[in-house]
């Protein structure tokens, strides 16, 4: 499990904890989550800690993570996948063809066959945290790719929740969509070989599942 604080405008920033968990350890656990995100935001300039964007994939779109996040005197930013429930599918399929909106590439141009909308006034947020938004993206698959369930005519589809107010929904979607290169990084650290390493620190990580900041280090060299 890794913290990915950003604190650029573009969204920018750099793995800031690893957290080894057990084999076994269970997922969507928001302890974990409010855990590794502590380390993370420990590591930043104190000026900076609460100017933060947390970013998560869906096992982070909880009602406890968020609401831990937007606790008062926190003031962090997150956008954190949201997963697609029968509700948001009802939504999808209402939402009207003039509302989609061009989604980026991550180069911030226009990506043919992919669009985003927002869909937060037509679902039921009660429990959520307040000014929480839902923006979902649709595109068609690639060639050959297997269709999922959640899949509705022929599109793929993905949500996420986000604090931050106003943007353009391209922009918001894109930002959200490049904490992909913190997975990016977590393959190139295992491919690394990490337990091979020659650092007493690796040893201390194993034996006592601790975070340290080496391995953030080590994976700069994996880009």
């Amino acid at each position: 499990m890794t913290a990915w604080a950003d604190h650029g405008p573009d969204g920018s920033g750099e793995p800031l904890a690893f957290v080894l968990r057990p084999g076994n350890a269970g997922s969507n656990t928001a302890t974990d989550h409010i855990g590794a995100t502590r380390l993370a935001l420990a590591q930043l300039p104190r000026q900076l800690r609460r100017k933060a964007l947390i970013r998560a994939d869906t096992a982070g779109g909880t009602h406890e993570f968020l609401t831990w996040l937007t606790a008062p005197g926190r003031r962090l930013a997150y956008s954190a996948g949201f997963t697609i429930t029968e509700d948001i599918q009802d939504a999808i399929l209402k939402i009207p063809a003039d509302a989609w909106t061009p989604a980026y590439d991550g180069d911030g141009e226009v990506r043919d066959g992919a669009w985003v909308a927002e869909i937060t006034g037509m679902l039921a947020l009660d429990g959520w945290p307040a000014g929480m938004r839902v923006i979902v993206r649709k595109e068609r698959p690639h060639p050959g790719a297997q269709l999922r369930f959640t899949d509705i005519d022929g599109h793929r589809f993905t949500c996420f929740a986000t604090s931050t107010e106003g943007g353009q929904l391209p922009d918001l979607e894109v930002r959200h969509r490049r904490r992909a290169r913190c997975e990016d990084r977590i393959r190139c650290a295992k491919d690394t070989g990490l337990r091979n390493l020659p650092s007493r620190a690796s040893r201390r990580i194993r034996s006592g599942a601790r975070s340290s900041p080496w391995p953030a280090d080590c994976s700069r060299g994996c880009r």
